[in-house]
């Protein structure tokens, strides 16, 4: 009995610590399994975190990229251009024509053709096509250019496209493309922006007629922004569009086309330039043409009279009445 019973509590006490033995191993077993799970979860959150962040940048940095896609235009400086000659019939040279500036100069405006559309200036581009003439003695741009911004000038440099007066489709359309190509030269020459001027002689047009035309300009400019992309392109509007019925859309469009607006105020004909100009932006009666001025920030064109008093008048009708702040350009 004595045996029986040592062996029966030996049995008793062995079992026990087994059982504390199992119970101690399962609870490390759960500690470490609770370990893992937590490890594996917690790596997987970070992978999600980690994945989702990176579309975060990803679509953080394309809407970065998309800002930097601005289709903004970029502004013209307003100026107050004085009118220099390219070329002359005289001995002066270009060089003793600035000199003869008014003080206080600080941009020009310069004619890159006459009239009929012949160059006052060696262009590359018209050597390779008999459409357009140079001028005979007649410098490179680059040399021209490179010479007016070291007397400190801006470069306003105005280009007539005689070819929007051709009825002729085809012929239209080469004309159009060779001023393409050079109002992109001058720019690359060194213009710091072009204004483009449509010819005196255009016939008048229907409403169609102006949508489309209007449409023309703005593919005009986009052209040249696409050979010379730091281009600055202007359009100098006349009354075909002041006067138009539905002017205020399509200055609207040429507005978004072009990098800035003009008025030509050298259309007056037989009229005295200053009663021209008076009634055109100075008057009351022509509140649409100030309207426009003041929310396009427009640029006055004034024609290059001979008296200097009465190129000082017409400047004064500009700064006093029509609220435009100084910008404006003599059309040499």
């Amino acid at each position: 009995m004595n045996n029986r019973g040592y062996h029966m509590q030996y049995r008793g006490a062995y079992r026990r610590k087994r059982i504390k033995l199992i119970i101690a191993v399962s609870a490390i077993a759960l500690v470490f399994l609770a370990v893992l799970f937590l490890m594996i979860g917690t790596a997987l959150n970070n992978k999600t975190h980690t994945s989702s962040g990176d579309f975060s940048n990803n679509n953080n940095d394309a809407a970065d990229q998309s800002k930097g896609e601005d289709n903004t235009l970029a502004e013209a400086k307003h100026i107050k251009g004085r009118p220099l000659v390219l070329l002359t019939q005289d001995t002066s040279t270009i060089a003793s024509r600035m000199q003869a500036l008014p003080k206080g100069t600080e941009a020009v405006c310069v004619a890159l053709n006459q009239a009929d559309g012949t160059l006052l200036y060696n262009s590359a581009v018209a050597g390779k096509t008999s459409f357009l003439k140079v001028a005979e003695n007649a410098s490179r741009a680059t040399t021209v250019f490179s010479n007016i911004h070291n007397r400190g000038y801006y470069i306003s440099a105005a280009l007539t496209v005689t070819s929007l007066a051709e009825s002729d489709a085809l012929s239209r359309e080469l004309g159009v493309s060779a001023y393409v190509a050079i109002a992109a030269e001058a720019a690359m020459g060194g213009a710091d922006d072009i204004l483009l001027i449509a010819p005196s002689n255009m016939r008048e047009m229907t409403e169609e007629g102006l949508d489309a035309f209007v449409e023309e300009l703005v593919s005009i400019a986009k052209r040249i922004r696409t050979l010379a992309p730091e281009a600055v392109v202007g359009f100098a509007l006349d009354n075909t569009f002041l006067s138009a019925k539905d002017s205020a859309a399509l200055i609207d469009r040429l507005a978004e086309g072009f990098n800035y607006l003009g008025i030509n105020a050298t259309g007056y004909g037989k009229e005295d330039p200053l009663e021209f100009l008076e009634r055109t932006v100075g008057s009351s009666e022509t509140a649409d043409v100030q309207y426009y001025l003041l929310r396009y920030n427009m640029r006055v064109i004034l024609p290059n009279l001979e008296d200097a008093a009465a190129r000082e008048s017409l400047i004064s009708v500009v700064e006093d009445y029509s609220s435009n702040n100084g910008n404006w350009q003599f059309l040499p």
